[in-house]
């Protein structure tokens, strides 16, 4: 199969229809450059392209036609960048998707809206970004995911989607509270949150105290199997 390896060549910037002559192409690696803008539509004509690898370069926005008439790309590498802004729709076209990665970014929250078109998407990737906010039915729709890997800040604004990774999700995720020492968000009691429906008696009671406070001046444990509730 056709491959391009273009990886640490200098590239800085991919035109819109920068490989419209290729069409047979089937593997193409972008990775480690200084790659910082990609204008317009710039993959349009791949329809043969199975895999893209963008990892390490300079990407900080990923707009809704980014990624535009690759209707067989089956995995998409965006590992460390400086992406902090997903456009609604951006992986729209990519129904084929399986494998998307998106691992040590600058992406604070995930919404819906984010990840819409990724029907046969199996594995998300996405460690290495704080998420403050993750919308509950970002995932719902993905009736073939599989993996889900993503590292979150464990407060109110993660409930629902907690609540859903518990009762709905059957599948694996590595779901971890970056201010609960990496702690497996659903292995966080319900009780946890008790404070998020408004004003409680609830206790978080650590084994051995060892306790200490986060930053939001809240009492919780060191590891996950500290922490129960009485």
């Amino acid at each position: 199969m056709p491959r391009r390896l273009l990886q640490q060549s200098g590239v800085q910037q991919i035109d819109s229809g920068a490989f419209k002559d290729l069409p047979n192409l089937y593997e193409l690696y972008l990775g480690t450059n200084g790659i910082t803008d990609i204008g317009g539509n710039p993959f349009q004509n791949l329809s043969s392209l199975a895999t893209l690898d963008l990892n390490r370069n300079g990407l900080s926005v990923i707009e809704n036609t980014t990624f535009a008439g690759l209707p067989n790309l089956f995995t998409l590498d965006l590992d460390v960048n400086n992406i902090a802004v997903i456009q609604p729709n951006s992986f729209f076209h990519l129904t084929n998707l399986v494998i998307l990665k998106l691992s040590y970014n600058k992406i604070s929250e995930i919404k819906k809206d984010y990840f819409n078109g990724l029907y046969n998407i199996q594995e998300i990737l996405m460690p290495g970004n704080k998420l403050s906010f993750v919308e509950e039915e970002t995932f719902q729709d993905m009736t073939n995911l599989t993996v889900l890997t993503l590292d979150v800040h464990c407060d109110c604004n993660i409930k629902a989607f907690r609540n859903w990774l518990n009762f709905v999700y059957k599948n694996e995720s590595t779901v971890k509270c970056i201010d609960l020492d990496d702690a497996l968000l659903t292995s966080l009691p319900s009780c946890f949150f008790d404070k998020c429906n408004g004003p409680q008696c609830s206790t978080i009671v650590c084994n051995q105290n060892m306790c200490y406070y986060n930053y939001t001046g809240e009492v919780i444990c060191r590891n996950d199997q500290d922490i129960m509730c009485t």
